[in-house]
């Protein structure tokens, strides 16, 4: 409904009826619903790429007192907005807070997405070895599609080469079966990335091309963002210096766009290596 909406009516239409439904349910006293309104303002917002608005979203709904379901929630989109604006250390905090709310509720579904976020933003931080045992840890609580982020940021970790490509694979298998273009978009990305680490060059290639076909109707600003990086890193990799400067040229005008400063020092850090 979400990708309809954005599609359809656009982001501000969106994040308009949210704020009015935030707001009525402030003038009817009703707390919860409030931070759960706020939470989901502050979805849409990351989704569209304008973080810092999400982040203040998510700083008035945990003002609300959320019950524990409710902030181990917000304490996931913190930290996946917190990564996302470069703050890994904060990132890091905010995952390991959502993950011992959703333990202590007993949801392993949603203590998987946090161990598995948790392990991507500690690969990041240049900690392999740990990323690997939180992923792996992240795939034995899930079942089905909910296996596809621990999959995905394990293919990521691992060291060995064949490992990653069939961790990587099987995230994509699923992400088809359960029809998840989002998902998919994501998998084709970071089969990209291994691929290109591997030097086998044009399969990473293609596989950054269907990423982007699979994310234009989707209204995915962040991902979009997130996959230009690594295609504009494999490009140039790939000696096609006009094609990467052209996907960083995009970055900078987005992120200019969206107030993001830190993915244009980004991309313009990489443009200085082409």
């Amino acid at each position: 409904m979400r990708v309809w909406f954005f599609r359809h009516r656009g982001t501000d239409d969106q994040t308009r009826l949210l704020q009015a439904a935030a707001d009525a349910a402030d003038r009817l006293g009703r707390h919860q619903e409030r931070a759960a309104l706020l939470s989901d303002l502050g979805f849409a917002l990351a989704a569209a790429g304008r973080l810092t608005e999400a982040l203040a979203a998510y700083e008035v709904a945990e003002r609300e007192g959320p019950d524990d379901e409710l902030a181990a929630g917000l304490a996931l989109r913190t930290g996946l907005a917190r990564r996302d604006l470069g703050d890994l250390e904060a990132a890091q905090e905010q995952l390991r807070r959502a993950r011992e709310l959703f333990e202590k509720l007993g949801r392993p579904a949603g203590q998987s997405q946090a161990l598995a976020f948790e392990g991507w933003v500690t690969l990041r931080l240049g900690r392999r070895a740990e990323a690997v045992d939180l992923a792996r840890a992240s795939v034995a609580l899930a079942a089905g599609p909910g296996q596809v982020t621990g999959l995905v940021t394990l293919g990521l970790a691992v060291e060995d080469p064949a490992e990653s490509l069939r961790t990587l694979r099987e995230a994509l298998r699923l992400s088809e079966e359960h029809n998840l273009q989002h998902n998919q978009a994501w998998c084709h990305n970071a089969l990209g990335v291994a691929l290109r680490g591997m030097g086998s060059l044009d399969p990473a290639l293609e596989h950054h091309r269907r990423a982007f076909a699979l994310l234009e109707p989707l209204a995915e600003v962040q991902l979009e963002i997130d996959c230009l990086h690594e295609y504009a890193e494999t490009c140039r990799v790939a000696g096609r210096p006009d094609e990467a400067l052209a996907l960083l040229d995009r970055i900078v005008a987005l992120a200019r766009e969206l107030g993001r400063p830190h993915d244009e020092q980004l991309a313009r850090a990489a443009r200085q290596k082409i």
